[in-house]
């Protein structure tokens, strides 16, 4: 996620899956929080904010859930 919003090597990866008509593209909050705390680090706190809303403006759609047989799958 973080190479498409920076537009690296792999962008066009999660692009096609953001654009995708195989279903939703899903990420789980946790990996959520990497792109967070990667742009607040280096970005600084709106950046962050900006970076998780545009995965989601973008199609993005977030999982929270974290039982057992979810993050056995």
């Amino acid at each position: 996620m973080i190479a498409y919003l920076k537009d690296e090597d792999g962008a066009g990866v999660v692009e096609e899956h953001l654009a995708g008509d195989e279903g939703p593209c899903v990420a789980h909050a946790v990996n959520l929080c990497e792109v967070y705390y990667d742009y607040l680090r280096n970005e600084g706190e709106e950046a962050a904010k900006d970076a998780v809303e545009t995965l989601k403006n973008d199609g993005l759609e977030v999982r929270t859930d974290m039982d057992e047989p979810f993050w056995k799958t």
